[in-house]
């Protein structure tokens, strides 16, 4: 019975990232992680960090800084905690800007990269995320990212076909909806 329900909860979250709209701003538009794994990353935090004080807190109110013998929920949820914190700066600092003549990546520690629509040499699709490639620079876009339907318009219609003809073949025979 988890099992299920951990399938239609996970389905539920996969249709609402999905149905998340790329933010415009002027004639750019922004491509982020929807919303969802932000108010997702939030509440696991809140709640490892519940688990572990309902878990070891009764150890400490004795007035004893002794930890129990058994460290199982520590060890679980500290590496889920450094995880979802990850994912919350994933959320608020990667976004890809797309417009008509340029792609900007920023990366986690907002880190930028840019490309021209016409240096683009190689395009390669795997592991869920395009690759774009120019000379001098190698930009990744994920297939998660809200307006994922946008780049890939911007990519058929101003990208010449046999650059990108593999990568879309190997994404459309991927892709599950």
């Amino acid at each position: 019975m988890a099992e299920i329900a951990a399938a239609v909860f996970g389905f539920i979250i996969y249709l609402l990232a999905k149905q998340t709209k790329p933010k415009e701003v002027g004639d750019k538009i922004v491509l982020r992680l929807p919303i969802i794994y932000w108010y997702l990353a939030i509440f696991l935090l809140i709640f490892l960090f519940g688990l572990l004080v309902r878990v070891y807190y009764p150890h400490f109110k004795i007035g004893e800084f002794s930890l129990p013998s058994d460290l199982a929920v520590f060890y679980i949820s500290s590496p889920m905690m450094i995880a979802s914190i990850i994912l919350l700066f994933y959320c608020k600092n990667h976004e890809i800007i797309i417009d008509k003549k340029t792609i900007q990546s920023f990366g986690l520690f907002r880190n930028k990269s840019e490309l021209s629509w016409k240096e683009i040499n190689k395009v390669t699709f795997s592991q869920s995320a395009f690759r774009v490639y120019s000379p001098k620079v190698k930009i990744e876009i994920i297939t998660y990212l809200a307006g994922l339907d946008v780049f890939l318009k911007f990519l058929q219609e101003i990208v010449p076909a046999e650059i990108s003809k593999d990568a879309l073949k190997k994404y459309k025979s991927s892709s599950l909806f």
